[in-house]
């Protein structure tokens, strides 16, 4: 076979070269059957189609119960190997295979009896039965594509493993065979036959592995399109931590076991050696497809090395700060196909006489590269650095200018609403440089944090409100996530993907560790023309950040020239070959909302029709088509598009995000005011508790990182709402509710806060929301169509306008409920903050099936 077949075919194609089909000799049989995945990928499509049929035709945009009964009852057809007349045991072993996945009831449904009625009675031609929702028979049809999708990944893997332990007994054998006779043989040979049997058995372990992942990964395509739940991530968590036929195939310890006893038995030779050599590419494919093994989850003490690297992985896995998985290259890679894994398989069986090469080292980056990351790491850390360092002293500086204590929130809240307003000139702006947004970020971070500072000569307020707000509108994270996604190849994005998270936790905790030593002096200066220029630790967080954005602004001028976009020039060859890589062609007429002319196509339509009728070349050249739109209609289209592949499942998520960050955000800004006037603290202790704070956000990461290897992303969210919970509990006066407020906030009684509880429930409470952030991205970025990891309005831009804005939306509720009555400040804050978690953990329960990634 030529290298030029290899390369022209697909997964489809390239499966039908690898299997072993020789003289009576047919493995292909015995492995996970793809075309019958594809065939129910087809009849899944059908029975979604029917349901939007129905309420296409609906008047009222309701289904029936009686008409999603006759839906239901379209039964997916078994396998052949499968089909009998004991409809009970067929039953019994559906549940047992799906139970542990989701349940098998229907999703609870509240419905308001006064709309069913009137929805009833406007439509006396409708059917008299309850009717409901397109969304709740959505998440229903969801939850049984996902049962019947298990189901047959059971009974497949379940055959693949009889099959491999039937040869493993075989092959274990006949080297019991050959070890007692090398005893009678004065010279051994190596037998060839026994390693050829051991590499086509490691070869078809590796093989289904394969399949049972592109399954998966083509089914959560197929979910993230249609509002569906993939259930790539949670499958492979369940089947992995428990007994099954997937994990016996994966780790196929026994197989290992006869070929380290074969190997022994052997004496050194060439041909040895190149058996172990295929055995090592074989490990290298499967540690490619792995990277989190069975047995990775336990730190071996006596190897400081490997536990470096596992708790290094932990925390990638646990902090998602940054939420860099929802930069569009990175949502676009994770959806790539497994073609070349199984193009290495192909090209091993075409060439098994020749020794295999060591396995392909992982690309590097040049020191120009390395040179120009570090500058955009570093303008994060000292952004975040920026952030954080007037939060101790903002009340005490809001007094100096004459403002009250809870103004002290809306000066903070400047910087995430000027963020909010740049994030999307930003994301244009990076479609096409990446070295002038960072000179102009620079220059208005210098410039704002400079007008914050010279306020206190003027003693102007409003001044400096328009310093903060001038800085948030330099607000690099945007360009940053942009940068690192574009600039960065695929193989390095995760390690990347952490170092930004270290460097946004390590500028949070410096920022307030900066104000605490400033804090310290304190000199009036006297400048001609303008006065005596106070430097103190009010003012010195401005004149300090300036003075380090000025320097690092002649550093960008200086040294950093614009990139090469390698990270999504690489997506696009990716996108291309996977073009033809394995469509999907269901035979069944698209739905009726896809019926439009080409020219009326939107993103989503494309991908829609794309992966009915699997005709992705046809529609290479509509986006160019919609180039040549009008400007006003394009962006209208655009922003129509974008609103509308935000599904269900993705406003869940969004949901739960904005909570967090508006929580968090009133729990930290609030710090200030709420110290001053409770517990006369100043600058030094305030600085303190964030810089202690923001330290631990490490460990923790690496705590939550390692429980998400085991545990999915719902219960982790359950748990760390109920510790936020409790944590805002502790937060709240009881006091006050129970008795008269006092002049001094009801000091020494057992239900007032002091300072302990505060400390304990601060912590309790940040670490827990915060982690509660990375879980709700990683359930986001599996949620999110991969339509969006295209065009400026894109996923990580959603994600920065959620955060940015509920910064914002916290920020000013601290003023606003301050104006009320500052002696009840804590719980204006913390009873809604309660609430609001309380309803996260509500929404959490209800929407379980949609979480359930």
């Amino acid at each position: 076979m030529m290298e030029d077949d290899i390369d022209s075919g697909g997964f489809r194609a390239l499966l039908e070269k690898v299997h072993r089909v020789e003289e009576n000799v047919d493995w292909s049989i015995h492995s996970v059957d793809y075309e019958q995945f594809k065939n129910r990928l087809k009849f899944f499509a059908e029975r979604r189609v029917k349901v939007w049929s129905i309420v296409r035709d609906s008047p009222d945009g309701r289904i029936a119960e009686d008409e999603w009964s006759a839906i239901a009852g379209w039964k997916l057809p078994m396998p052949p190997s499968r089909r009998g007349n004991n409809d009970a045991v067929e039953l019994s072993a559906f549940q047992r295979a799906t139970d542990r996945y989701v349940s098998m009831e229907d999703i609870p449904f509240q419905e308001d009896s006064k709309e069913s009625d009137e929805s009833v009675s406007s439509h006396g031609s409708l059917s008299k039965t309850r009717r409901r929702t397109k969304r709740h028979f959505m998440r229903r049809l969801s939850n049984t594509e996902r049962n019947e999708l298990t189901l047959f990944l059971a009974w497949e893997m379940d055959k693949a493993m009889m099959f491999y332990l039937t040869q493993w007994q075989k092959l274990s054998r006949r080297i019991e065979d050959k070890d007692r006779d090398r005893f009678v043989e004065s010279t051994p040979t190596f037998d060839l036959d026994i390693a050829n049997e051991l590499l086509e058995l490691f070869a078809f372990c590796l093989i289904n592995i394969i399949v049972a992942q592109q399954i998966l990964i083509r089914y959560d395509a197929f979910a993230r399109a249609f509002e569906g739940t993939p259930m790539r991530n949670y499958y492979l968590k369940q089947v992995k931590k428990e007994q099954t036929a997937y994990r016996k195939i994966l780790c196929h310890e026994e197989l290992k076991a006869i070929a380290d006893s074969f190997v022994e038995i052997q004496q050194p030779s060439n041909q040895l050696s190149h058996f172990c050599s295929q055995r090592m590419m074989f490990e290298s494919i499967l540690t490619s497809l792995e990277s989190e093994s069975v047995h990775d989850t336990v730190i071996r003490l006596e190897n400081v090395a490997t536990s470096a690297r596992s708790l290094w992985k932990w925390f990638m896995v646990g902090l998602r700060e940054g939420r860099l998985g929802l930069e569009p290259a990175y949502l676009a890679g994770s959806e790539k196909s497994l073609t070349d894994q199984i193009q290495q398989l192909v090209e091993w069986r075409t060439k098994k006489q020749e020794i295999q090469q060591p396995p392909k080292q992982e690309r590097k980056l040049s020191d120009m590269q390395k040179y120009h990351l570090t500058l955009s790491l570093m303008s994060g850390f000292f952004y975040c650095m920026n952030y954080y360092i007037v939060e101790p002293s903002s009340t005490l500086y809001c007094n100096r200018l004459g403002a009250q204590d809870t103004m002290s929130g809306l000066l903070i809240g400047m910087t995430p609403l000027a963020a909010f307003i740049s994030s999307i000139p930003y994301s244009m702006w990076t479609n096409h440089s990446f070295r002038q947004p960072f000179i102009l970020s620079c220059v208005m971070l210098m410039f704002g944090n400079m007008l914050y500072s010279i306020a206190d000569i003027f003693r102007n307020f409003p001044m400096a409100m328009m310093g903060r707000f001038i800085c948030g509108m330099g607000a690099p994270k945007c360009i940053i996530r942009r940068y690192m996604a574009d600039t960065t190849p695929m193989s390095l994005r995760t390690g990347v993907n952490a170092g930004f998270g270290m460097v946004v936790a390590a500028g949070s905790a410096m920022g307030p560790a900066m104000a605490v030593v400033l804090s310290k002096y304190e000199q009036a200066i006297a400048v001609p023309h303008v006065g005596y220029v106070t430097l103190n630790g009010l003012t010195l967080p401005g004149y300090f950040m300036a003075a380090i954005w000025f320097m690092f602004a002649l550093l960008v001028v200086a040294t950093f020239d614009e990139p090469q976009r390698e990270g999504l020039l690489e997506q696009k060859q990716l996108e291309e070959s996977e073009r033809i890589s394995d469509p999907i062609t269901p035979e069944v007429p698209p739905p009726s909302y896809l019926e439009v002319s080409d020219s009326q196509m939107s993103e989503q339509d494309i991908e829609l029709r794309m992966i009915f009728s699997g005709e992705s070349h046809d529609y290479a050249g509509l986006k160019e088509m919609q180039e040549k739109r009008p400007a006003s209609h394009h962006y209208l289209q655009a922003l129509r598009n974008f609103a509308g592949l935000i599904t269900f499942p993705v406003r869940v998520c969004l949901g739960l995000l904005f909570a967090k960050v508006f929580t968090i955000e009133t729990l930290v800004s609030s710090t200030s005011s709420l110290t001053k006037n409770r517990y006369r603290w100043v600058v030094t202790q305030v600085g303190v508790l964030g810089f202690t704070n923001g330290l631990l956000v490490i460990p923790f990461s690496i705590f939550i990182g390692r429980l998400s290897l085991s545990f999915e992303d719902r219960i982790l969210m359950r748990w760390l709402v109920m510790a936020g919970c409790f944590g805002f509990f502790l937060l709240i006066d009881l006091s006050d509710l129970v008795e008269a407020p006092t002049g001094d906030y009801n000091k020494g009684h057992i239900l007032a806060v002091t300072p302990q509880r505060y400390i304990a429930g601060y912590f309790i409470a940040y670490l827990s929301v915060q982690a509660f952030e990375g879980v709700i991205g990683s359930a986001l970025s599996k949620l999110i169509p991969t339509a969006l990891a295209s065009g400026t309005l894109n996923s990580g831009l959603l994600a920065t306008l959620v955060d940015t804005f509920g910064r914002a939306c916290g920020d000013i509720f601290i003023s606003a409920v301050g104006c009320i009555e500052l002696r009840q400040l804590l719980n204006l804050l913390f009873i809604p903050a309660f609430v609001i978690m309380l309803t996260c953990l509500v929404v959490i329960e209800k929407f379980h099936d949609v979480l359930s990634v």
